[in-house]
């Protein structure tokens, strides 16, 4: 079975969804109109999607973030956008990467190509859930910070990351 999950590919994806997980946790609530946040979650999720395969990055984001969205009742609502916004950008990052390298320019040009993926998506899920078009602007700028406090967090780490692992794989 060519496609299927191996024991280390599960453990991986339990792995970083349980890190983007509780780097959402770590957050500021915002509440303009309707809940939002600014967390530390895009940042586990620009780092892990370097690092996995695209299928695995999209798992992983989807599972850890939305999973933080239903443990909390201000957010609970949004799971399933979470699940889908969160999971199509780590997908979308990862799969970058894995055909353009690693390094500073494809990491931001994959980052910021995520960030538009968040920001359009949350646009959208807000429209949807609050019924009009115009609240959610009000929640573009947390999700603008949000995501450009991830890149700022992630493009070095990445950077080390991907420096240390080349050492190891030569070991």
């Amino acid at each position: 079975m060519a496609n299927s999950f191996k024991t280390n590919d599960l453990t991986k994806i339990g792995m970083f969804a349980a890190f983007m997980f509780v780097a959402t946790w770590i957050h500021i609530p915002i509440y303009i109109g309707y809940s939002s946040m600014i967390h530390l979650g895009t940042a586990a999720l620009l780092i892990s999607s370097t690092l996995l395969k695209p299928k695995h990055a999209f798992l992983a984001a989807a599972i850890g973030m939305s999973l933080f969205d239903l443990l909390d009742p201000a957010f609970i609502a949004w799971a399933p956008f979470t699940f889908i916004i969160k999971g199509s950008m780590a997908f979308v990052v990862s799969f970058w990467i894995s055909k353009n390298g690693h390094g500073l320019r494809p990491y931001l040009i994959a980052f910021s190509i995520g960030a538009l993926i968040s920001v359009v998506g949350y646009y959208i899920a807000g429209s949807l859930i609050v019924g009009n078009w115009i609240a959610p602007l009000t929640h573009i700028p947390n999700s603008l910070i949000t995501s450009a406090i991830g890149i700022a967090i992630s493009i070095p780490l990445s950077i080390s990351i991907g420096k240390v692992s080349k050492k190891i794989s030569r070991a």
